[in-house]
């Protein structure tokens, strides 16, 4: 089964271009777990803090989210319970406005192919081009809006 690996940061959404084949979803999961070790890992060989807020996202083909996994997750912490449900539901929306990110960049890169396409043919682009910036507003408010369910930093 082929599957996506990406990467969601703070500000960016990492996009794996080709993705993988995998024996079954299980070790495509394992695989995405060891992807979110080895960028923390990094991480602090650099020197800096581990990305606790990151996670990975692995998808099907057809972009459908198999698994999301927040880097946080992979910290060993002897009591989770200190999880609100707040927070638990907070995680949830983050995981699913970050999937319409990826999808609305997935829209946007394929409206612009075909742009080119029609270009190319000698057609008006007018109207795709207007819907084109319709989709790029709407994403930059969804990007500025996700920042609002991040929790806020203190100190």
């Amino acid at each position: 089964m082929r599957c996506f690996i990406h990467v969601v940061t703070d500000t960016e959404f990492i996009r794996d271009p080709d993705g993988q084949d995998f024996a079954d979803r299980q070790v495509a999961e394992q695989e995405a777990a060891q992807v979110a070790r080895d960028l923390m890992a990094e991480k602090l060989r650099q020197g800096k803090p581990l990305p606790i807020r990151w996670k990975v996202l692995l998808t099907s083909a057809d972009d459908a989210v198999l698994m999301s996994l927040p880097f946080s997750q992979l910290i060993l912490s002897p009591d989770l319970s200190h999880r609100s449900a707040i927070t638990i539901k907070r995680d949830n929306r983050l995981a699913e406005t970050d999937l319409r990110i990826m999808r609305g960049h997935a829209h946007i890169e394929s409206q612009k192919v075909r742009i080119a396409k029609m270009q190319e043919r000698g057609y008006d682009t007018s109207l795709a081009k207007d819907l084109l910036a319709i989709w790029s507003t709407t994403l930059e408010h969804l990007s500025s809006h996700r920042a609002m369910l991040l929790p806020s930093q203190k100190g």
